[in-house]
C-alpha cells in the first residue's frame, strides 16, 4: 500500500494522510507506524528468533537495535 503508492488512488496526499483518514477507527497512523516498525525488527532478527515474536509490543524494546543488527546476534544466547 505504502510502497506502491496505492493511497493516491483514493485521493490522499500521502500515506500518513491515508492512515489518519481511513484507519482512524483502527488506530490511525500511529498503529500503522508501530506495525511497520515491528516488521523491521522481525526482519532483522535471525530466523530462530522470529518465531518468538507473537505481538508487536514485543518488538518495541528491540527497535533501537534495528539500526545496529550486529548487536541482535548476541541476544540469541538469552532467548534460545
Amino acid at each position: 500500500m505504502r510502497d506502491n503508492h496505492y493511497y493516491q488512488d483514493g485521493g490522499h496526499l500521502g500515506f500518513e494522510d491515508y492512515c489518519e483518514n481511513e484507519l482512524t477507527k483502527h488506530g490511525g497512523y500511529r498503529l500503522v507506524r508501530d506495525l511497520l516498525s515491528a516488521k523491521k525488527v522481525v526482519d532483522t532478527l535471525p530466523e530462530e528468533l522470529r518465531v518468538k515474536i507473537t505481538k508487536p509490543s514485543q518488538t518495541r524494546s528491540l527497535l533501537k537495535l534495528v539500526k545496529t543488527p550486529d548487536k541482535i546476534l548476541p541476544l540469541k544466547k538469552y532467548v534460545l
